[in-house]
């Protein structure tokens, strides 16, 4: 469990508070328990199976992670709005764990990287999203919390990653962010197996002895101008220049 980060189980603090709040207003602080508890009880069960779930995911990240996270994202599913930040730890420590076995890039200029990341798409959506939420709650419909929550954690991550390239070549190396929860990875040419541009995504096959991962860069992270074709073609020759 060393991957998971502060960002999760603080969530997951927060998750397991707002669960027990839930519980003790329904069954203490309204009067729903005592006139339809056939509808409150099962409300009940409900959050707590996802905490649970979601409890029993974290006991089983080292071992089973493909396992972890289908039942993490059950219990995400079963705690919302209040397992937001839990699920965005989690992804972020679910990729800290896939690419364990490549060098962190601490030091980044994403401003003279061969290809930056296209944040645009992805905080003007968060941000008309976290505007909606917060319009919605003031008005007193629908699940404003859970969008509103969501649009800020979005908008957060469209931040982050304004600090952080898509790819950049440097010599026999790339630097490589290669999801959007990720951080940004040191990547020799050797590493790369296969190449491969498909409609809207390029793929990349990472090797090393017994790790490895497959990796799909769409479209939404790409700048204007850049195609999954064009990036894939420079991609190949600059591999077939500095592979061993």
């Amino acid at each position: 469990m060393k991957y998971l980060n502060i960002t999760f189980w603080t969530g997951m603090i927060i998750a397991l508070v707002y669960v027990l709040f839930i519980t003790i207003y329904l069954r203490h602080f309204t009067s729903f328990y005592d006139d339809m508890p056939e509808l409150v009880r099962p409300i009940i069960v409900v959050y707590w199976s996802g905490m649970i779930l979601s409890i029993i995911a974290t006991l089983l990240f080292s071992l089973w992670r493909k396992t972890s996270v289908v039942l993490m994202f059950c219990g995400v599913l079963l705690t919302l709005p209040g397992s937001i930040v839990m699920l965005y730890g989690f992804q972020r420590s679910n990729c800290a764990y896939r690419f364990h076995w490549l060098q962190r890039e601490p030091h980044l200029s994403p401003q003279t990287a061969s290809v930056r990341i296209n944040t645009d798409k992805i905080i003007l959506p968060s941000a008309i999203m976290a505007v909606l939420g917060a319009v919605m709650f003031f008005i007193g419909i629908g699940p404003s919390g859970l969008i509103l929550v969501a649009g800020l954690m979005m908008l957060w991550n469209g931040q982050r990653l304004k600090k952080h390239p898509l790819l950049d070549f440097q010599h026999d190396e790339i630097l490589l962010t290669p999801t959007l929860y990720s951080d940004t990875y040191r990547i020799p040419a050797r590493y790369i197996r296969d190449i491969e541009s498909k409609r809207n995504k390029l793929r990349l096959t990472l090797q090393h002895n017994e790790h490895q991962e497959k990796i799909a860069l769409t479209m939404n992270l790409f700048p204007n101008g850049v195609t999954a074709a064009s990036l894939g073609s420079s991609l190949r020759e600059w591999q077939e220049k500095h592979r061993l």
